[in-house]
């Protein structure tokens, strides 16, 4: 079979081109556009604990739609071993963990509503300590080819990471303004008192002699020349799936 890519994606579901695609407007249009033939083409293959995988018939490519039925996400086949072992386990923490990841948060309690990443360091079963990690608490499936996932099985001990930057500072750089192309500026003061700039979402701080916990959101400059450098975080974030604390 030939090797899909966004040069040569399938040419029946666009696996290879197309990540993600609402379920509902492929409905609405399916009859003005590629959407119809999509759908003709997709064979819903099995239900999963949430969700449900749907295979191509053309490119025998799997698909994944959401326990919401909001959202049809292309399941890489390096991710399908993960998303069947996340299909058989349980994946919850015990209470304890999910209340130490709410006081991450700063939070009474997590929202079961919608999909938590929560930055902190893990502990394995093995012994291994992951610094900069993240457990994510979602009732969907691990699809994300973005994320470097593992299952909340595997560990032994959750903690607060040193790396990880405050919930408010999180949140300033997520939700920062795009200024030019690609850029989404936030200035950072760090506990030594030096100012660096970082690009939209930031999770972590790795760097010498500075107190992640303790960074504030300083003001933006008004000219270009005069941003501070910036930080890029060279580290690797390993993402543990955790299901959503029981009711």
């Amino acid at each position: 079979m030939k090797t899909l890519s966004i040069d040569s994606p399938c040419p029946v579901c666009h696996a290879g081109k197309l990540l993600t695609v609402n379920w509902r407007i492929m409905h609405e249009q399916a009859k003005d556009s590629e959407y119809g033939i999509m759908l003709a083409n997709l064979h819903h293959e099995r239900a999963l604990k949430a969700g449900d995988i749907y295979c191509c018939q053309h490119c025998n490519e799997r698909w994944y739609l959401d326990s919401k039925q909001r959202m049809l996400a292309h399941i890489s086949a390096d991710k399908l071993p993960l998303v069947s072992a996340w299909h058989d386990q349980a994946l919850t923490l015990s209470a304890e963990q999910y209340q130490l990841l709410a006081a991450i948060e700063n939070c009474n309690t997590l929202d079961r509503r919608q999909a938590h990443a929560i930055p902190c360091q893990v502990t394995t079963k093995d012994g291994t300590v992951y610094p900069f990690a993240e457990v994510v608490i979602q009732r969907d499936a691990p699809v994300e080819d973005y994320r470097d996932y593992q299952l909340a099985s595997e560990i032994a001990a959750i903690s607060a990471s040193p790396y990880a930057l405050p919930k408010a500072v999180r949140h300033e750089c997520g939700w920062a303004q795009e200024i030019r192309m690609g850029f989404a500026p936030t200035l950072l003061l760090l506990s030594n008192g030096e100012r660096v700039t970082v690009n939209g979402i930031s999770t972590f701080i790795n760097l010498e002699g500075v107190d992640a916990s303790k960074t504030q959101v300083s003001e933006l400059p008004r000219s270009m020349v005069d941003f501070p450098k910036i930080y890029h975080f060279q580290g690797k974030i390993i993402s543990f799936i955790a299901s959503p604390a029981p009711k």
